[in-house]
């Protein structure tokens, strides 16, 4: 069966990698930024969200929503803390980070999926 772009086997290479070689993406295909320290923010976060380390994960999301000023990825690192707020039982923190994720990116349909 024919994978499109970008299908599973992209992401395992890109995740087996080991560490500095290549470009990390996350789940929206976007590179991350390393230059001021929220792209690695950002990485340790979705692997601890792999790892199923939740509270750490919410910790390095929290780190790069700090300092991070683009829109696009202020949305995607609410998004993501509110999934693993979510698997911690923080509901209403959760649903309050998916409402800011969607100030952000208003027709963005994983920030409604977080808010369901």
């Amino acid at each position: 069966r024919a994978r499109g772009r970008g299908g599973c086997r992209s992401r395992r290479r890109d995740r087996d990698r080991p560490k500095g070689e290549g470009s990390s993406q996350d789940d929206s295909g976007a590179k991350s930024a390393d230059g001021d320290g929220t792209g690695d923010a950002k990485k340790l976060g979705n692997l601890a969200f792999r790892r199923k380390d939740f509270k750490q994960a919410v910790a390095f999301f929290s780190q790069a929503l700090l300092v991070e000023a683009d829109p696009h990825t202020v949305a995607l690192l609410y998004s993501n803390r509110s999934a693993a707020l979510a698997h911690l039982g923080s509901f209403k923190q959760a649903l309050q980070d998916a409402e800011r994720c969607m100030e952000y990116r208003p027709g963005w349909s994983k920030g409604r999926h977080r808010q369901a």
